[in-house]
């Protein structure tokens, strides 16, 4: 399947976790959602450089909104794991819900 190559809207990104800062709340002992500008700039520019070496397009490493409709809104974050490495994580959060779902990839496959 094809990688997209479009980036995720952070203007919208931003807007979001000003408007519902409740989507953004980390444990405080797990993965923290990043959204100190300086540290999500460091996690995307991490992500970037292993993607270039994947043959990945730069979009890929984009931090954001990346759909929005009246059904499900879909965010690239970008995180920092317990062990202080970076990383992103794509999530999808449900209007109609309280919940949240999370597509992993295993071996290039969801």
């Amino acid at each position: 399947m094809p990688v997209s190559t479009r980036k995720a809207d952070f203007r919208r990104y931003t807007e979001l976790a000003a408007e519902r800062p409740e989507l953004f709340v980390s444990a405080p002992d797990g993965i923290q959602i990043l959204l100190d500008e300086d540290d999500i700039a460091a996690a995307r520019h991490h992500i970037a450089r292993r993607n270039r070496r994947l043959g990945l397009p730069p979009a890929s490493a984009s931090i954001g909104v990346i759909a929005e409709d009246a059904y499900i809104l879909a965010v690239r974050d970008a995180i920092r794991f317990p062990d202080g490495s970076l990383g992103t994580h794509n999530r999808v959060v449900y209007s109609q819900s309280q919940g949240v779902g999370v597509l992993a990839v295993f071996e290039g496959t969801i």
